[in-house]
């Protein structure tokens, strides 16, 4: 098949031309619009900032977390501020 450098479709790989097929006939709707507004207003909405925080550990209970950390398949910051909040919301901590 010879490429149109004038009709972008020419330029699709099987599943984008399905989907413009699709469309063109007709099998998609648009479920309701966002104005500038809504899209200005939940852009200047800001995350929340995490606290940082430094803690010293022995050697011991840094390697005990890192093992623990690795069992339950999370990361050690994960495991860190799971077992702070368990402890402050007096839960269990796997």
């Amino acid at each position: 098949m010879q490429t149109n450098p004038n009709n972008p479709s020419d330029n699709l790989d099987e599943e984008e031309r399905d989907i413009l097929e699709s469309y063109e006939r007709g099998e998609w709707t648009e479920k309701g619009k966002t104005t500038l507004v809504e899209l200005q207003q939940a852009a200047s909405v800001k995350p929340l900032m995490a606290k940082e925080l430094y803690l010293a550990l022995s050697s011991e209970d840094a390697h005990r977390l890192q093992a623990r950390a690795e069992k339950h398949g999370v990361s050690l910051q994960e495991l860190v501020t799971a077992i702070i909040h368990a402890s402050l919301e007096h839960e269990e901590v796997p």
